[in-house]
């Protein structure tokens, strides 16, 4: 019995280049029939969040760890030349005018392509 090739990336950071080049290697290797894994690490899962937040008991300091991460993919910053926000603004419209998929559709292809997302 012939088994699969096998695929983990750890996303381990907030940074919108990193979780794109995570993705964007999944999908690769999904492409070429591998299971694949991404393991999200406490920083990574921001990435994930959902835009809207949901009602859940926290204390104080959770909740002021809450606000102060980005919410979704959408709003991830860069590791280098963040440039107070301008940086992804400039990187998403280099990426669009390339027609390159953007984060949420990298998200969402390697969902419908069956890649395992840890928590």
């Amino acid at each position: 019995m012939e088994t699969k090739e096998k695929t983990t990336i750890v996303l381990f950071n907030v940074e919108l280049d990193k979780a794109i080049a995570a993705f964007i290697i999944a999908n690769g290797a999904a492409a070429y029939d591998h299971e694949v894994t991404i393991f999200f690490t406490f920083w990574g899962l921001n990435a994930l969040r959902k835009d809207e937040p949901i009602a859940v008991k926290k204390s104080f300091i959770e909740r002021m760890f809450g606000k102060m991460m980005p919410r979704g993919a959408d709003k991830l910053g860069l590791s280098k030349m963040n440039f107070g926000g301008m940086g992804p603004k400039m990187i998403k419209h280099v990426m669009k005018k390339h027609n390159a998929l953007s984060l949420p559709q990298l998200i969402e292809l390697a969902q419908e392509q069956g890649i395992r997302l840890v928590a």
